[in-house]
């Protein structure tokens, strides 16, 4: 927790400050930093309830039903369908398309 909350300090410091912000070799250094940062602290922080086992030792299986799979599936699906339009966006803001 302590390195996930360095990492986005340094990366919010990073970003904030234009002239580092427009370095080439500082900005892919803050958006790792941000990505290792919630990665920390979602990824690893996060425990499946599925898989904790009980005060005696057993593990509880268990399995997704079929309302869950398609929730699932839709979040995906949309952010698939943001990274698309995020992508389109950037990439007439970098060629300078006006349509």
């Amino acid at each position: 927790m302590w390195l996930s909350a360095i990492l986005s300090l340094a990366a919010q410091t990073l970003l904030l400050v234009p002239r580092w912000r427009t370095n080439p070799r500082l900005l892919p250094a803050a958006c790792v930093f941000v990505f290792v940062s919630l990665w920390l602290d979602k990824g690893l922080g996060l425990i499946v309830g599925g898989f904790v086992p009980s005060p005696l030792g057993s593990i509880t299986q268990y399995k997704p039903t079929l309302p869950e799979w398609t929730i699932v599936a839709a979040i995906w699906a949309m952010g698939t369908l943001l990274i698309t339009v995020f992508y389109k966006i950037t990439l007439s803001v970098r060629t300078g398309a006006n349509h």
